[in-house]
């Protein structure tokens, strides 16, 4: 099937003409996207097997019918909550994806409603705000490092499940076998990173290391940035077999975001290099194991030129 129906889609939401678009000829479901008369986002399977209803959000509305025509039955989803567009658009295009490649047209309609129900949450109406523009340059920061770059070791699956940062970690990501990495933003001009606690870099049996994405603010007018859309887009289309974008978006909004705000979209980045340094015993840091009970929060700056030494040089 094509990369992905996104782009696509929201032309034809944009041009405002109903109609609808098949996915893939070859897909073992026929699929169509589109708007309604109302100018409501919609996705439709066209199948020979009677569909159930998917509990799923307000926000959405599903219809079943059975065409007159040569009696197959149809499962269409309407997005009613205008605000989540490049939610429900994200997730609609991984059901197409993650059913391409199924044997049968029964198990892909399945796979379809099994994923259907994992969209729940994602497309509730959030409760969280706008994120601050340090807060979503590393968001950025750790989206790109986990997802956006190629691992020779793991999957993106265990990727998935070693970032425990949303979670409340210490460290963002951590792995079955004792790796571990906390992950900071910085930009062109940045002298230092800033550790917000006093575990951060506190490894205990962990083998740490501290990695900096540079993330660049990109000027008005420019266009070789990337807003929150874009990068889910570049994500999305690095991910392995492993791992759906429905998954990394559901472990996104834990941080907070409220991947429904546009104001979450607007600001514009320019992804640089990575660096990795390692964090042994000789690293300098405030650690908790050290620190006596009577203090109980820590954030502190590291300059960067004092953390030559500890580089890993590729």
């Amino acid at each position: 099937m094509r990369e992905t129906i996104v782009a696509d889609w929201r032309g034809i939401i944009e041009r405002e003409v109903p109609g609808d678009r098949e996915v893939d000829s070859s897909h073992p479901l026929r699929i169509v996207y589109g708007i309604d008369d109302l100018g409501f986002p919609r996705f439709m399977v066209i199948t020979k097997y009677r569909p159930t209803a998917p509990s799923l959000s307000s926000s959405v509305r599903i219809d079943i019918g059975r065409r007159s025509l040569d009696k197959n039955w149809t499962l269409a989803l309407t997005l009613l909550d205008r605000r989540l567009d490049e939610v429900f658009l994200r997730l609609c295009d991984d059901l197409a994806r993650r059913t391409s490649h199924v044997s049968s047209e029964r198990r892909a309609l399945t796979e379809l409603l099994g994923g259907v129900r994992e969209w729940r949450n994602l497309l509730e109406p959030s409760t969280h705000g706008v994120m601050t523009h340090e807060s979503l340059r590393g968001l950025f920061a750790e989206l790109w490092f986990g997802f956006g770059l190629t691992w020779q070791s793991w999957t993106h699956l265990e990727v998935l499940e070693a970032w425990k940062g949303p979670m409340g970690n210490p460290q963002d990501f951590v792995f079955s076998n004792g790796d571990a990495y906390e992950v900071k933003s910085i930009h062109a001009d940045s002298t230092y990173v800033t550790i917000s606690s006093a575990t951060q870099l506190d490894p205990g049996d962990l083998k740490l290391r501290l990695v900096t994405v540079r993330v660049d603010d990109v000027p008005e007018g420019a266009t070789d940035g990337l807003n929150l859309s874009g990068l889910l887009s570049k994500i999305e289309l690095n991910l392995d077999d492993t791992v759906s974008i429905s998954q990394v978006l559901e472990r996104t909004s834990k941080i907070g975001i409220d991947l429904t705000n546009q104001a979450n979209h607007l600001p514009t980045f320019r992804l640089g290099d990575t660096h990795h340094f390692q964090v042994p015993e000789e690293f300098p840091s405030i650690r908790a194991s050290r620190l006596p009970d009577s203090i109980s929060d820590v954030k502190y700056h590291l300059r960067l030129s004092a953390l030559q030494n500890f580089l890993l040089r590729d």
